[in-house]
């Protein structure tokens, strides 16, 4: 018996040593979260779903907003099917934070959909759709290499991906997308595509005061360690119409959720930077959208009475 077991040990840590080796060479086209939780503790953070995930690049704020906060910026974003904002995030967020931050920048992207009820929620029970996925699984989310994703999460490998390297995770959280069409007509059906998955998604799903008030409590824990920014980033007209049909005052009450510690930038409807799907922007726009944010970010009150005198 003795024998199996020191077999089985063997033979799981050689396991665990190949797949570190292959993550430490493909992970970034492999898996999308994987080097999200190889990273230490971070100082500065982005959160949201997917339009975040690829249109707000950490390495653009960390040149532009240089000696105002403590950075490097770390994106701690993913995707519509598991980035929702409540106690599940939060808790997640605490365990990527360092403890020690001061005067950190934190940027929680909002959408309606990330404040929202879903199949699968027991709000009374406490119980969340979100639960078992990343990042809301994971109790480790600062170690390299991390088998504690291996396990939990190893159905997010996609091993194929390899060979197209269609898209990447880069060191600091930001996902490239390479597949972003420039044919007109393919945009088109991608924004009718996700104009029809908005619709769908207001049949079923719900405006959720709790998760209102966790994402008040994220705030609340985050502006003791810096500046807090609430963030609606660009849509089409399309979309803004389906998002203010489903919960027509959101807006107000993310106004109201700022009063605890943030400052709420709307930039929904600021069509001079259009997305190619409805929902995200490729690299120029992304690029062009950081730098007017970190202008704005630039000139908070709180921010320039920290720089220095010229």
């Amino acid at each position: 018996m003795k024998a199996f077991f020191l077999k089985l040990g063997v033979f799981v840590i050689a396991v665990v040593a190949l797949m570190t080796l292959f993550m430490s060479q493909f992970g970034q086209y492999v898996d999308y979260f994987y080097g999200k939780f190889t990273t230490p503790a971070q100082h500065s953070l982005i959160t949201g779903d997917s339009k975040s995930l690829s249109g707000l690049r950490p390495a653009l704020f960390d040149e532009q907003l240089k000696g105002q906060f403590e950075l490097p910026m770390f994106n701690y974003s993913f995707t519509m099917s598991q980035a929702v904002y409540g106690s599940c995030y939060l808790e997640s967020i605490r365990r990527k934070l360092d403890p020690d931050t001061k005067n950190g920048l934190f940027i929680l992207s909002v959408s309606p959909w990330m404040l929202s009820e879903r199949p699968g929620d027991e709000v009374e029970n406490g119980v969340f759709f979100e639960s078992d996925m990343a990042p809301h699984n994971m109790r480790f989310p600062n170690m390299k290499p991390n088998p504690e994703y291996f396990l939990r999460n190893f159905n997010n490998f996609h091993f194929k991906a390899v060979f197209r390297q269609a898209s990447r995770l880069h060191e600091d959280g930001w996902y490239e997308e390479h597949n972003v069409p420039n044919d007109e007509r393919e945009r088109a059906a991608l924004h009718h595509h996700h104009e029809g998955l908005f619709r769908q998604q207001s049949k079923i799903w719900k405006p959720s005061g709790f998760r209102m008030q966790q994402l008040k409590k994220t705030v609340s824990f985050l502006k003791k360690h810096g500046t807090v920014v609430l963030l609606r980033m660009p849509s089409s007209a399309n979309v803004n119409r389906i998002e203010d049909a489903y919960w027509q005052n959101f807006d107000s009450e993310l106004q109201q959720v700022a009063k605890s510690g943030a400052s709420y930038l709307n930039y929904a409807k600021s069509y001079q930077f259009p997305t190619f799907d409805g929902s995200h922007l490729d690299y120029d726009t992304a690029t062009a959208f950081g730098k007017a944010l970190c202008d704005t970010i630039r000139n908070f009150p709180s921010v320039k009475n920290k720089l220095p005198q010229s």
